[in-house]
């Protein structure tokens, strides 16, 4: 028994609006990247490099970076995370970009400051032996799109 056209084309719509409506949640910006979770022991490695006082992780999440820009062998991963002072109870979060090699705490090094705020925050190089991340700018977007989504 053959089923009707209808209920395949049905079918297959359904489908694909479940698809799109799954592959992109969590992610906004535009940019067609899927948001990844950060672990808060990749966090808590990230804040630990603060410049002065103590800064906390209030949110974290990724995407992966553009292979044309990628630091690490393996590949990168552009982390957003929003940070406040510990001072600040409330509100004052801002996000601010890194690179690593891996969303494993373990193996995420080296890591690198990629915005202006990530410079300031914390003592992560934004090169290392002259190589720096390069251009993924949508990526960076992509990322903080991300944190902001989830925070």
């Amino acid at each position: 028994m053959r089923a009707p056209r209808r209920t395949i084309a049905t079918a297959v719509a359904a489908a694909a609006a479940i698809f799109t409506a799954t592959g992109l949640s969590g992610c906004s910006g535009g940019v067609g990247r899927t948001c990844l979770d950060v672990p808060t022991e990749l966090l808590a490695v990230i804040a630990g490099a603060a410049t002065r006082g103590v800064i906390e992780p209030v949110s974290g999440a990724a995407v992966k970076a553009d292979p044309a820009s990628a630091v690490h062998a393996d590949g990168s991963y552009i982390v957003a995370v929003t940070f406040r002072p510990v001072e600040a109870s409330e509100g004052a979060t801002r996000a601010a970009a890194f690179v690593t090699g891996s969303l494993e705490a373990s193996e995420a090094q080296p890591i690198l400051a990629v915005d202006p705020l990530a410079q300031i925050l914390t003592v992560w190089p934004s090169e290392v032996n002259g190589i720096g991340f390069a251009g993924d700018d949508d990526g960076i977007a992509a990322a903080k799109a991300c944190v902001e989504d989830d925070g």
